[in-house]
């Protein structure tokens, strides 16, 4: 492991031993390593719980046969084929930035990425860069390190030269304390990366919690210098998911639901281009799909008088 674990309960240092099992110094709270990766939630705090996380992992039951597994085959051969609905016009743009001030300041910076079970859009070359990444995630995935909850970080303070937060602010009951949480384990002068959906419908289910206007991003991060901020996923892509779900909100039945999300990707995928021409413009400062913020940690706290002012939007 590249970096010292720490107890999400107490901040104590973690001992592995050989059991796998990591145990606090301090609390003497122990945390179990599936799959090796060390399992660090509080189970008192989270909405997660250890127990959540096994071996095997879950297993979903599928048809064994018949016309129903041939209609669900196509559906989902389908599924596969259709276009992406979304564009991030902006991510690779500031992960190219983000990369060159890290190498600035450091030859080996340490990157830490909440949310980092599978590689974030617009990251393809970022994540080749010589660069340690820690990445961490609430679920099991092929680039998951260490699973905890981004309400308790397990690392100690000033940490990370960066930390990487793309499309996961939406899903934590709390982000202002994961947004504290950020500025705890970044040095002094470090960087945040993160990206936050706004006119988005619900796509995680029960644990979908937050949307974020640009001022309302600029907010969280109030701790923080900004570096440039915008919108990164724009209006032709809200525009094309509203049709999508418009459609979908027709009918409760799951397999009409599904023809009707095929046809509507079908029928405004297009859309997604017209962000290329409008990410920039004055209203998707108010109507954008998602926001994106890149800024240095900082000692002062930008006021909200001093945030009323930074609005660019069209009203």
């Amino acid at each position: 492991m590249e970096v010292t674990l720490y107890c999400p309960s107490c901040q104590t240092q973690l001992n592995a031993d050989k059991t796998d099992v990591y145990t606090c110094n301090n609390c003497k709270r122990q945390y179990p390593v599936r799959r090796n990766i060390p399992i660090l939630i509080d189970d008192q705090k989270s909405v997660f719980s250890t127990s959540d996380y096994n071996e095997a992992g879950a297993i979903t039951p599928i048809p064994t046969g018949g016309l129903k597994l041939a209609i669900n085959k196509a559906i989902w051969f389908l599924q596969r084929a259709a276009p992406n609905l979304t564009l991030n016009v902006k991510a690779k743009e500031n992960y190219d930035l983000l990369g060159r001030m890290l190498l600035e300041k450091n030859s080996n910076p340490k990157v830490l990425i909440i949310g980092g079970r599978t590689t974030g859009m617009g990251m393809e070359d970022f994540i080749k860069l010589p660069i340690t990444f820690i990445e961490t995630d609430i679920a099991f995935g092929p680039n998951t390190k260490i699973i905890c909850d981004a309400h308790s970080l397990p690392f100690k303070g000033e940490e990370f030269d960066g930390v990487v937060i793309q499309a996961v602010m939406e899903y934590l009951v709390d982000p202002y304390q994961c947004a504290a949480e950020i500025h705890r384990v970044l040095k002094a002068d470090a960087l945040v990366y993160a990206e936050t959906p706004f006119m988005q419908q619900v796509h995680g289910g029960p644990h979908d919690f937050t949307r974020l206007t640009h001022l309302g991003h600029r907010r969280l991060f109030r701790n923080f210098e900004e570096v440039v901020s915008g919108a990164c996923v724009g209006t032709g892509t809200a525009l094309a998911t509203s049709y999508k779900h418009f459609l979908m909100s027709l009918s409760n039945k799951r397999f009409i639901q599904d023809l009707l999300m095929l046809f509507a990707v079908w029928t405004s995928f297009f859309l997604k281009y017209f962000d290329r021409l409008s990410i920039n413009k004055r209203v998707s400062y108010d109507a954008a799909s998602g926001y994106y913020f890149l800024g240095r940690k900082s000692k002062n706290t930008i006021s909200d008088k001093e945030i009323l002012k930074l609005y660019k939007g069209n009203l």
